[in-house]
């Protein structure tokens, strides 16, 4: 039985803490357990929450989301070996980004022992200009607006046509005080059925037709940016280069990366049907599977695409036999990436997304940080295990700063 995990986000002095304790004090009949991550080291949210009498792991002096993923897993595998609880609620830093968290829990060790339940967001309703809380908001399933009784009438107007602006937007707002919640906001699951919504009654002509994916579908990029022209196209899409919201109006298309985990989801408008049909059709056809122990692609910015096997790497200049000298407290045999972009040619100046086998794409990172990194491909001289995160595994050590510092099961870097 998946244990279920809550996350609970929001920004800075949004009352997290306070909504935890309240929900901590509503499920007293349960065994429950809490991960608390507090960006300075004064442990201050833990020590509160260590006094309700419930099992507590602190993450310290880093964010869950982007730094210290690793440190999460280990908190979480020892309160699932150890504690054994009947619910999971992880309390992030106010800097946190919640999509990450998602990432985190849906690729981690531990995917299959958890379930990833509604992301709660507490927002302050005067504080809403900030980008990240922006950020958050998108990523919320159940959107908090707290503290509302310190927010003027027009600061609840201005945030709610805030929520009205999001799309596809929270299932569930709710307006409340002192971090009170009830314990509906637990309920639920990920989206992770597909069905289709078609909406075939016309409105000065035109028709609607929505789908819903479930969160584990993938889209191949390309595909998508080369859908059939539309009256208008709307969709989320989880593709191999990251979570994107793109928006076709003919042949324009728009995209910009999205927070939102619930799902994949569409809206395809048109006055003819027959064109909508072949829209959708598109978009399925645009499902792609990722081969986990194919070899390395390299997919350059001109879309001329380069395959490496793992003896290929092993013949490139540079490598070590050991990636510990390089990264502490990791081992594996290892190939410069500078080596890997040096043997196509790529300049050191765009971006790349590296992209796993579970379909987890990295946010663009920088080349020349990238290439500081190393592709560790061999174990006491046998392949990368996938236990230790093979068959390829990106580790960016030193003071390289990159949210793709670590990723397991590489299988395509996309250069930008």
């Amino acid at each position: 039985m998946r244990i279920p995990v809550h996350v609970i986000a929001g920004f800075l002095g949004t009352g997290k803490t306070s909504a935890v304790l309240g929900l901590l004090e509503a499920l007293k009949g349960e065994k429950l357990a809490v991960i608390v991550n507090d960006f300075g080291e004064g442990q201050i949210d833990s020590s509160v929450i260590d006094g309700a009498g419930v099992a507590v792991r602190e993450i310290q002096g880093a964010c869950v989301c982007c730094t210290a993923p690793s440190q999460f897993n280990a908190a979480l595998g020892k309160i699932l070996d150890h504690e054994r609880p009947d619910r999971i609620l992880v309390e992030p830093t106010g800097l946190a980004r919640p999509a990450d968290l998602v990432d985190t829990l849906r690729r981690g060790p531990h995917r299959d022992r958890v379930e990833v339940r509604p992301v709660i967001v507490l927002v302050d309703p005067k504080r809403c200009d900030e980008p990240l809380v922006h950020e958050q908001m998108e990523a919320a399933d159940v959107l908090v607006a707290n503290r509302c009784d310190l927010a003027t009438k027009t600061e609840l107007q201005a945030f709610d046509e805030r929520i009205s602006r999001l799309w596809p937007g929270p299932e569930k707002v709710v307006r409340t005080t002192y971090g009170r919640l009830s314990l509906d906001v637990l309920q639920g699951g990920a989206k992770e059925r597909s069905h289709d919504h078609a909406h075939h009654a016309s409105t000065d002509g035109f028709h609607v037709v929505s789908r819903i994916f479930d969160a584990e579908t993938l889209f191949s990029w390309e595909a998508l940016e080369a859908l059939p022209a539309v009256e208008r196209c709307k969709g989320i899409f989880r593709t191999d280069r990251g979570t994107f919201l793109i928006e076709k109006v003919g042949q324009r298309l728009h995209a910009r990366l999205t927070p939102h985990r619930r799902d994949s989801r569409v809206d395809v408008i048109d006055r003819d049907m027959d064109r909508i049909q072949s829209t959708l059709q598109a978009i399925e056809g645009a499902r792609r599977t990722l081969a986990a122990n194919a070899p390395l692609e390299l997919v350059l910015a001109n879309g001329t695409r380069r395959t490496f096997s793992r003896e290929e790497l092993i013949d490139l200049p540079g490598g070590i036999p050991d990636v510990g000298v390089e990264v502490s407290g990791r081992s594996g045999a290892a190939v410069p990436v500078a080596s890997v972009l040096e043997a196509v040619g790529a300049s050191l100046n765009g971006e790349a997304v590296v992209t796993a086998g579970d379909g987890f794409a990295s946010p663009a990172v920088a080349l020349d940080v990238l290439a500081r990194g190393w592709l560790v491909h061999s174990l006491g001289g046998q392949p990368l295990p996938a236990d230790a995160g093979g068959p390829l595994r990106l580790l960016i050590g030193g003071n390289a700063v990159s949210a793709c510092s670590n990723v397991k099961n590489v299988v395509q870097l996309v250069l930008l």
